[in-house]
């Protein structure tokens, strides 16, 4: 007579409770790490339109603080990501803002402020604070701070 094998309750038990407890340690490191690429991406997405302000400026000789591109209004401000809720210039400033949907509900933005000196334009940025646990330690040149950006009608 042949003899039936199971699992006892209590095996099955800690098994879920070793899955659940590995799972509770590393979905949280997942979301984070999805976040900071995704903020990452906000970073890179501001390149074109930053090559419009060097361009404008060494090209066509516009002062950097006068430029304004509402969103939408070029290739480089209708960014085709579900990531992106707009790319704007205003007063010089780039903005890319995140749309919350693809961060959790969080509003991440980045804005790059240029500055003219001996003819050479130089970037700073700043991030909302909130967003400083997702950036990486080698960021120079940007800061936590408030949106230093008029946002257009389409970034509201």
């Amino acid at each position: 007579m042949q003899t039936q094998r199971a699992f006892s309750m209590l095996e099955l038990i800690t098994v879920v409770a070793i899955i659940a407890i590995l799972a509770a340690l590393s979905i949280p490191a997942y979301l984070q790490h999805v976040t900071a690429t995704k903020i990452s991406s906000l970073w890179q997405l501001a390149e074109p339109a930053k090559l419009y302000v060097e361009s404008q400026y060494l090209k066509n000789n516009i002062n950097v603080n006068a430029l304004v591109v509402n969103s939408g209004t070029t290739d480089f401000t209708s960014a085709d990501s579900s990531l992106v809720k707009c790319i704007t210039i205003q007063n010089g400033v780039i903005s890319v803002v995140g749309n919350p949907d693809s961060f959790f509900g969080n509003t991440y933005w980045v804005a790059w402020s240029p500055s003219v000196s001996s003819g050479m334009i130089t970037w700073s940025c700043s991030y909302p604070a909130a967003a400083q646990q997702y950036m990486a330690t080698s960021v120079t040149n940007c800061t936590p701070g408030s949106p230093q950006f008029a946002s257009d009608a389409a970034c509201n």
